[in-house]
């Protein structure tokens, strides 16, 4: 599995897509996190510079970076096993549940 997934491009990144990515790496519950990730939103997904994300949060360039290589890992590792999963609209989940809920009741009688 060779392909290389297009980078994630400052700007075009949206709020849940980039929480989704935030929610699957070890950043602990801390202030200092909390500063990452509103920086992370600044530049993924608001388009600010990236200097200006730094000095807003008050971090060295090299934490910063650290913090958006991490989320391109995660991009990239996300966009490559996503082929091994089917989307259901969540319709379609509600659907499954109503149909669930009625059967638990039929064999109940």
């Amino acid at each position: 599995m060779t392909d290389e997934v297009a980078p994630l491009e400052p700007g075009k990144v949206g709020a849940e897509h980039l929480d989704v990515l935030i929610e699957n790496t070890r950043m602990p519950k801390s202030d200092t996190s909390k500063r990452t990730c509103e920086a992370l939103h600044d530049y993924f997904v608001y388009s600010m510079p990236a200097a200006q994300a730094i000095e807003k949060a008050g971090f060295t360039k090299a934490h910063f970076y650290r913090a958006v290589r991490m989320i391109q890992e995660k991009h990239q590792y996300a966009a490559k096993v996503s082929r091994f999963y089917e989307i259901r609209p969540a319709a379609d989940k509600k659907k499954r549940s109503e149909s669930k809920a009625g059967t638990a009741a039929e064999s109940d009688n």
